[in-house]
């Protein structure tokens, strides 16, 4: 949607854009472009058997069979590195090649997309084959073929051959666009508008696929319409408005209101100018003395957390031994470890007069012993480096002893000059690295740069959703200086520029003496 962004479509209204993106997470095979494609093939002929195993099919009858189905057949028999080195399949291909000529343009395809699926060099022969004869009758590829090899093309060594389909695929697509789609099928839609921005296919085109969109949203249900993740700060702030008027609205809801209500107002980070009476309104409701283990609590506590209120009594019980011991005990418990390290983080450096009940020292070092081993990828580090002046300035996936996860630090002494901070050449990241243990000169200020993925952002706005905001907080109330960089944003820079924008913001923040924070 982006791509449609920047091709200038000012007329397509925000929330247009993330219905769109709904449907394009409302695939049915796969939730990514392309991947949908290739799962198809191995849905289809059942490439993904697990544990098959190779029998070496039969071919004494090949010559009079055709070729596609054999070759599906083997690819369902075994993994494709068995199978790519069996003399069954160099027979298959060659018997393929020399029965390609017979093929309509369906098996070309299916052909297409086995060999495709299988490994096989897009230099070779057979591929190039295919390719020939989907050339001759491109005009009879139907809609989602000619979106599949766009996804395959794309991967290919470009060659004159792969140059001339890719040029051929999009006016084809156009001619037959308005007389071949199925405008009740939501997922063809979004993925046929995907292709049509990717390949800068003309305006009437996109046009046409928006309309067929817009036309199905009184399919969405309110479950499906909340997977949108569209915020908008004109609703938020008419329900406030609503609820102020009538103070007894929250105060005696039903939890899925109270829940969803708090909900959507920290995922946006956002308290409207009446928080203040909506705040006494939600702390009255009792559904805040309830005990019923089946509630998020420690997720409500956050929620509340981001909008800067503690409810000291509700704090006390989420941190209680017996509760957490009970509430944690199921499978699949990450994400509320997880949350409750950031809670926990909060109240220490956000709500310091909070005397009650902590967790237990041995549930809070589990979850702090969780927090950043996902985080496998640090795309930043190498620009970071470059612009530092080496990888001894730069320490990557960083703790502090409150268990908090930091993608990078950086040490900036007076006048924006780094500070070398990593003796190892080749830094290692199995052991754990502690912030605290870093020994600073005076007068210099410690750095952290938080890498953010798109999912951490508003989907209609560049907006940071609430927990990162949270986070950030939480570190800066303790000393530290926070850079937020969108990975999203830094990534669509050219490459000359991409060095200077992470130095600019680190200067900018280093110089500027105080805690503050960089949206970028």
């Amino acid at each position: 949607m982006d791509t449609l962004c920047a091709r200038g479509y000012p007329h397509v209204h925000l929330c247009d854009y993330s219905f769109i993106r709904f449907l394009l997470l409302w695939a049915e095979n796969e939730k990514q472009f392309g991947r949908a494609e290739c799962n198809d093939v191995t849905n289809k002929y059942e490439l993904n058997r697990p544990n098959a195993k190779y029998n070496g099919p039969q071919l004494t009858k090949l010559p009079s069979e055709r070729p596609v189905q054999p070759l599906i057949m083997l690819a369902c028999s075994a993994s494709k590195q068995e199978i790519t080195n069996t003399p069954e399949f160099a027979k298959l291909c060659r018997k393929l090649k020399s029965q390609a000529r017979t093929f309509n343009i369906n098996e070309t395809v299916d052909a297409l997309k086995i060999i495709s699926y299988m490994g096989v060099h897009s230099s070779s022969i057979i591929v190039q084959t295919l390719l020939q004869l989907i050339r001759h009758q491109v005009n009879d590829l139907s809609l989602k073929q000619i979106v599949f090899l766009e996804f395959v093309l794309k991967r290919m060594k470009s060659s004159s051959l792969t140059d001339a389909l890719r040029i051929a695929l999009p006016l084809v697509f156009e001619a037959q666009l308005e007389t071949k789609i199925d405008r009740s099928n939501p997922s063809q839609l979004a993925e046929l508008l995907y292709y049509s921005a990717q390949t800068r296919c003309s305006d009437s085109c996109i046009e046409l696929l928006l309309g067929a969109l817009n036309d199905l949203h009184h399919e969405l249900d309110i479950n499906s319409a909340k997977l949108v993740g569209h915020v908008s700060l004109d609703f938020l702030d008419y329900l406030c408005e609503k609820v102020v008027e009538n103070g007894t609205i929250l105060e005696n809801c039903r939890p899925a209101t109270f829940i969803s209500f708090i909900s959507a107002l920290a995922i946006a980070n956002y308290k409207p100018k009446n928080w203040g009476c909506i705040k006494d309104s939600l702390l009255k409701n009792p559904l805040l003395q309830d005990e019923k283990l089946e509630l998020p609590w420690i997720k409500i506590s956050v929620n509340l957390a981001l909008l800067d209120c503690f409810f000291n009594p509700l704090l006390e019980r989420v941190f209680q031994e017996d509760f957490l011991k009970t509430f944690l005990d199921r499978k699949n418990n990450l994400l509320d470890q997880l949350q409750l390290l950031t809670l926990y983080n909060a109240v220490f450096t956000l709500h310091p007069t909070y005397s009650g009940t902590l967790p237990p020292p041995a549930i809070m070092q589990e979850a702090m012993s969780k927090n950043g081993e996902h985080v496998k990828d640090f795309p930043l580090k190498g620009a970071l480096e470059r612009g530092l002046g080496g990888s001894c300035y730069l320490l990557t996936k960083v703790h502090t002893k409150l268990g908090q996860f930091v993608d990078h630090v950086v040490v900036m002494r007076k006048g924006g000059y780094p500070v070398a901070i990593n003796e190892s050449s080749e830094q290692s990241t199995s052991s754990r690295q502690f912030v605290e243990d870093l020994i600073i000169p005076p007068n210099s200020q410690i750095v952290m740069i938080m890498c953010h993925l798109p999912n951490c952002y508003i989907n209609n706005c560049h907006r940071l959703r609430g927990h990162f905001v949270l986070v950030g907080k939480s570190l800066e109330a303790l000393g530290y200086v926070v850079v937020h960089i969108s990975l999203e944003l830094w990534e669509k820079l050219l490459d000359h520029e991409k060095i200077p924008y992470l130095m600019q913001n680190i200067k900018l923040i280093s110089d500027s003496q105080k805690c503050s924070e960089i949206y970028a």
